[in-house]
């Protein structure tokens, strides 16, 4: 039974608001991929909901027969026909715009709508929405696969507002999105600024070498040509350090058997020697656990902390959580936000931080290790980010089954830096780049649950625009 709907809008099948029928992908065979245009195939549908030109994709040889009939425009919507789970099918994306002549796949299903009666981005929210996603649902057929067919969302019934409503609603939900996107582009510039600060300072050691050229000492040999570079910076300085910071770095190098060159000064140091490393079992046997620990699907008083919710952006309809009295009991590995979190089991080696943005109890979950330290968070986690810290990882990873490393052989691994002053400048930088990603991450957290409380309401009808503009100028 369709639901009841505002003066003025309509149901419509789908169809009736299509320029052409709709179209399914095209199929070559292997000795055609590789050259020719651009195709865009289900990992690019999964990964990318807003199809902009610069996409990186693979290449397929057609036909200029075949190109006219299964070629994208700019509006198009695009649709998982099949997937290996019910809720891939059905995904729906939007082509916004693209820079070379692209294709799409025999999985993928082409909708080119009426842009007269219908927009593409209206429907591109609708139906990544969960009313559209529940009309999707009645004609998902699942048999091996779930999937749907063209025929069966050609006669789907959609409703149709009138196309003025339709763009006051495109239009908020593009400023949300917009706002997003900048957001995460922003903290993608800030994570880029971290690492070129520890790769300058603890891999390059510029600073070192911008001494030791101030002073005039000898430059080791396998060091020369970065000293070349950073000579010629020297006749055009950009951003020099502050001279406080430049002159806590020493201005020689000294041989090391471990590290080949590397400042005068820097000790190693065992982890076990500066860092506390913990994990979930620190708190009791497994059977202690299965006990004393409930899991919850649901918002509950503490956020489990797992390497899958980093990948997944810490989404909180994805998140595990545990009720108080677990939280009391996993009292070894409360996260207060200064840890460094590395999985040690499976996806060994993936580094990251607790999620302080989301401004709640927090607690480490199974299968990784927290590393807890005085005033070296950002220096660990972008150490064991680096291609070094990654080998020293992998070189204590085993099991054949599954990968995996201990606390014990972890603990051994030796880490070289400076003195306390140098890792303290460092911290200092780095802690307010830090401190403006998480102010924006936490803005992308309040903007997407706006997003997904109202935009399904002004989708099927239920509030106007109005009421949704006003919460929206709340947070922005």
């Amino acid at each position: 039974m369709l639901a009841d709907l505002p003066q003025n809008w309509r149901w419509m099948k789908f169809e009736e608001i299509l320029k052409q029928p709709l179209r399914n992908g095209i199929y070559k065979k292997k000795e055609f991929h590789g050259r020719g245009c651009k195709v865009i195939n289900m990992g690019e549908l999964f990964a990318n909901p807003r199809i902009k030109s610069g996409l990186q994709m693979k290449r397929v040889e057609l036909t200029s027969k075949e190109l006219e009939k299964s070629v994208l425009k700019e509006g198009d919507l695009i649709f998982a026909r099949r997937s290996l789970t019910a809720e891939g099918a059905g995904k729906c994306c939007v082509i916004l715009s693209l820079d070379e002549p692209t294709t799409f796949e025999s999985s993928i299903i082409r909708a080119r709508l009426n842009q007269e009666v219908a927009s593409p981005e209206f429907y591109f929210y609708l139906f990544n929405s969960p009313f559209g996603k529940w009309l999707l649902g009645t004609i998902l057929r699942q048999v091996a696969v779930s999937g749907i067919t063209g025929s069966d969302l050609a006669k789907l019934e959609v409703p149709v507002p009138p196309r003025d409503v339709q763009d006051q609603i495109v239009d908020y939900g593009r400023n949300l999105d917009d706002k997003i996107e900048l957001n995460r582009q922003i903290n993608t510039t800030l994570e880029s600024m971290a690492q070129a600060l520890f790769k300058s300072w603890f891999v390059d050691f510029d600073p070192v070498i911008d001494n030791a050229l101030a002073a005039g000492h000898p430059i080791p040999e396998a060091l020369q040509a970065r000293a070349e570079r950073r000579r010629a910076l020297r006749e055009n300085p950009q951003q020099p350090l502050p001279a406080k910071i430049q002159q806590l770095f020493p201005s020689s190098f000294v041989f090391s058997e471990e590290m080949g060159w590397i400042p005068e000064g820097w000790d190693g140091k065992l982890i076990k020697e500066f860092v506390e490393v913990t994990d979930y079992v620190a708190n009791g046997s497994f059977a202690a656990l299965k006990q004393n620990v409930t899991l919850y699907d649901d918002s509950e008083y503490a956020l489990y902390v797992r390497t899958t919710d980093f990948k997944n952006n810490f989404s909180q309809e994805k998140a595990k959580y545990v009720d108080r009295d677990s939280y009391s009991f996993l009292k070894k590995t409360v996260l207060t936000g200064d840890e460094v979190i590395i999985s040690n089991v499976g996806d060994t080696g993936t580094v990251f931080r607790p999620p302080v943005w989301m401004n709640r109890p927090m607690t480490l979950g199974s299968n990784a290790i927290a590393l807890r330290s005085e005033n070296m968070g950002n220096f660990l986690h972008l150490y064991f980010e680096s291609d070094f810290g990654q080998h020293q990882i992998s070189g204590i990873v085993g099991g054949s089954a599954q990968p995996k490393f201990n606390k014990t052989d972890f603990r051994a691994l030796k880490v070289y830096f400076g003195s306390k002053e140098i890792v303290a400048a460092f911290e200092s930088r780095v802690s307010s780049l830090r401190n403006k990603e998480c102010l924006n991450k936490a803005q992308i957290d309040q903007l997407e649950q706006l997003r997904n409380s109202l935009l399904p309401k002004l989708l099927s009808g239920q509030i106007q625009i109005p009421e949704a503009e006003q919460q929206l100028a709340d947070v922005i």
